[in-house]
């Protein structure tokens, strides 16, 4: 699992894991399977998300 992974490096330095989902009607394969197709869609969502923790953050360290 990624998040046991994770945790190993959390030990080191803080962090989170963040996991955006990028299922919909038309994309429903899993990520090891052949049938899988990453839906572009939620690119600008993500880095909206990305963009708005790193912010909050900076703030915060300011």
């Amino acid at each position: 699992m990624s998040s046991e992974d994770f945790a190993r490096y959390q030990k080191l330095v803080p962090g989170v894991m963040v996991r955006v989902g990028i299922r919909d009607e038309d994309h429903t394969a899993g990520v090891h399977n052949q049938s899988f197709d990453f839906n572009d869609e939620v690119l600008p969502a993500a880095v909206t998300l990305f963009t708005q923790i790193l912010r909050s953050r900076l703030r915060a360290l300011a």
